[in-house]
């Protein structure tokens, strides 16, 4: 077996310096825990580049840790500043830094932190307004992700039910599911719709956009067309994805009658899969349903609900924003590790950060948020 005692060596010393976990930093770097424990067993010989440039941003890492890291890791830095010259000393384009060997110049190391620290920042933010599509912003849920598409390795395709509270981060969820749509081995379709967009709402449009997505005959767009594609037609399997669907049962554009036929494509066409999310629990849909007239088809839907992160979750995410140790268990706790009260906590610690009135103007955002336990 091939080692590398060298980088195994730095990754240890920065994992310490940073606080990191084997679980921490593998969420972080967006890879298997197992692999960290390699890493730190020195058991394998050059790291992917990509990953080790990710290392280099979250270690937060001065020019000369990072010659020292890539250099073990055996690959070049992409953001080299600092050179050899011809006396053995370290320089860069705009200045020359002397130093000894493992003594690091504080002043400059400090600088160089924070503009490394701000590069990161500005790729990770605190997201409070909008769902979360970007994979790299995204934390946490990745055993919930790995279930659900466990589901989906084999026909017939399971259904499922995404349940959880108001601003528990469903749709961001739903989008991180389309996101990592090439986990799944075989060739699949996907489809999105929101019923909170009032086109989705009526039955034409929705019929029409189904099939147009799907590149399947549109014929009238009527529900006699949607069945005999969606039965006869289909290449290869499809995801059908369905936010908010407590809308779609209230609409009075979309009948029973659709509702039945999503039904029967659900019961009857094994290369469907339905994926739907609500803040009602499945018992919950059945009554909207039932009080708009209409039959709810998710009765037998796997029920999978969103609740706060783990710490380890939590603690990835604070860790690439780079909060300070101190106020991590502070965050996490009054957070209660819901991803929004997290955003919403984090944003207003960046804004603020260097006044006494942070805790206070935190707790009083996250007010509302009382209903998250």
């Amino acid at each position: 077996m091939v080692m590398n005692t060298g980088f195994a060596n730095l990754i240890i010393k920065y994992m310490e310096r940073e606080k990191f976990t084997d679980s921490t930093l593998a969420d972080c770097l967006n890879v298997k825990r197992e692999t960290i424990f390699r890493w730190r067993k020195g058991n394998i010989r050059s790291p992917k580049y990509d990953t080790v440039i990710e290392s280099a941003n979250v270690f937060n890492l001065n020019p000369i840790e990072r010659n020292e890291f890539f250099t073990a890791a055996g690959w070049p830095d992409p953001e080299a500043k600092l050179v050899v010259n011809e006396q053995g000393e370290y320089s860069s384009q705009n200045t020359k830094v002397v130093i000894e060997k493992d003594v690091r110049p504080k002043k400059a190391a400090a600088e160089i932190n924070k503009e490394v620290k701000y590069k990161l920042r500005r790729n990770i933010t605190p997201i409070t307004t909008r769902p979360i599509n970007n994979t790299k912003q995204f934390f946490g849920r990745k055993v919930l992700l790995k279930q659900i598409f466990n589901f989906w390795k084999t026909k017939p395709l399971e259904h499922l039910l995404i349940t959880g509270p108001r601003r528990s981060g469903k749709t961001s969820f739903l989008n991180q599911i389309l996101n990592n749509s090439h986990k799944l081995k075989q060739k699949t379709d996907w489809l999105f719709i929101d019923f909170d967009n009032v086109r989705m709402q009526r039955s034409e449009t929705l019929v029409e956009y189904i099939l147009t997505q799907l590149k399947l005959d549109k014929g009238s767009c009527d529900l006699i067309d949607l069945t005999i594609q969606l039965e006869e037609n289909l290449k290869r399997p499809v995801i059908i994805i369905m936010d908010n669907v407590e809308s779609g049962f209230k609409s009075p554009d979309l009948d029973s009658a659709f509702w039945k036929t999503i039904r029967f494509l659900g019961n009857h066409v094994e290369k469907i899969g339905f994926c739907v999310s609500s803040h009602a629990s499945s018992l919950e849909l059945e009554k909207i349903a039932e009080e708009n007239g209409n039959l709810s088809p998710i009765y037998s839907y796997e029920e999978i609900k969103l609740g706060p992160l783990t710490e380890d979750e939590s603690r990835t995410f604070l860790q690439a924003l780079s909060i300070k140790n101190k106020d991590f268990t502070w965050i996490i706790d009054k957070s209660r590790a819901w991803p929004i009260l997290l955003q919403e906590m984090v944003k207003i610690y960046l804004a603020n950060k260097s006044g006494k009135e942070w805790q206070k103007l935190a707790l009083n955002k996250i007010e509302r948020y009382k209903y998250l336990k």
